[in-house]
């Protein structure tokens, strides 16, 4: 018996523990979110700076990442962030076309690719949805690490 239960605590010792992405993939997509629309995400430098605001429309047209399926278009309504050059990058502006913002929601997941579709040396944006906004890390991600640059909050853009 003393064997069974030791297998059975082992067993269970074993599994994973759930990661912050896996938890919030399992919960619900606010249901402004789902809605799309324009968001605004206020940036913040590690320094406490400011970094600048950058407004987004999510689309629903599929968009190309190296990062698998399910990513759709965000258009560059309007930005002050100099680094990356969003304006130059999606033709936002005087810019010509180029790199553009893609994202992808999974229940309370949200990633954004500044630079999609460029591999391997990605501007990103990570975080957790709330009811009417979102708030996680700006940075750089790539095959041979990635740097944490700031944080963002996201709200409703009206």
């Amino acid at each position: 018996m003393r064997i069974v239960c030791l297998i059975g605590f082992v067993l269970a010792g074993c599994a994973a523990p759930l990661t912050q992405y896996q938890r919030l993939a399992a919960l619900e997509t606010p249901a402004a979110w789902r809605e799309g629309g324009a968001w605004t995400f206020h940036v913040v430098g590690t320094h406490r700076q400011d970094i600048g605001d950058l407004t987004l429309r999510l689309t629903d047209q599929a968009a190309q990442t190296c990062n698998g399926d399910g990513w759709r278009r965000a258009e560059v309504l309007a930005t002050s962030i100099e680094s990356p050059p969003l304006n130059h990058w999606s033709g936002a502006g005087a810019g010509t076309p180029g790199p553009y913002p893609a994202y992808l929601i999974e229940g309370r997941n949200l990633w954004l690719l500044l630079n999609a579709p460029i591999c391997d040396n990605d501007w990103t944006m990570r975080g957790a949805l709330k009811d009417h906004g979102a708030e996680g890390t700006f940075g750089t991600e790539g095959m041979l690490g990635g740097e944490r640059l700031g944080t963002f909050v996201a709200t409703k853009s009206r």
